[in-house]
């Protein structure tokens, strides 16, 4: 199985420093084959002969016992993955307002979740001209100004903390790297 293995909270603001080098090794060590790394904050293409619960539970303890503590690590089989491309929940109007605003600024993110989000959870969290989008393990953003401003921003990560986040480049390029 081709997956995607998201890391949450490593390689920020100089905390929980992993090398991707020793992260590629310790998945490799674990048995994963094909590892490869995009970027410093912990996005892992590779093979696995297991399910992706049991990917899931080998690489976290793999990561642990490597790098001495562990990390938030959401998983995605390269189909669901891909499948985003395919989703459209922004209009090109849309996403072309937000970056005339500010083009300075990335405005499109994906929130990986570890299961389907509760939409009671997302009342009243659009805010300033943001949009949401739910997807199936994901919440997609547009945010109107840079996401280090947005109040939706802020208030989805209070509302779902084992959330990873991933600009829409990010995205794209974890997708080429799948392909």
């Amino acid at each position: 199985m081709r997956c995607v293995l998201l890391l949450r909270g490593i390689n920020v603001g100089g905390k929980n420093k992993v090398p991707m080098p020793a992260l590629k090794q310790a998945l490799s060590d674990a048995g994963f084959t094909e590892v490869i790394t995009l970027l410093q904050s912990g996005n892992v293409v590779l093979e696995s002969p297991c399910s992706e619960e049991e990917t899931l539970s080998v690489a976290r303890k793999a990561f642990a016992e490597r790098f001495g503590f562990s990390c938030g690590m959401l998983i995605r089989e390269s189909a669901q993955f891909n499948a985003l491309l395919g989703e459209k929940p922004f209009s090109m109007e849309e996403i072309e307002r937000a970056e005339a605003a500010d083009p300075a600024v990335e405005h499109r993110y994906v929130y990986f979740l570890p299961c389907m989000p509760d939409r009671t959870r997302l009342a009243a969290l659009p805010e300033d001209g943001d949009r949401i989008f739910l997807g199936v393990r994901e919440i997609h953003l547009l945010c109107a100004q840079s996401i280090r401003l947005s109040r939706t921003a802020a208030r989805l990560t209070a509302a779902f903390p084992d959330a990873t986040v991933r600009n829409w480049n990010t995205v794209e390029k974890i997708a080429e790297i799948i392909r």
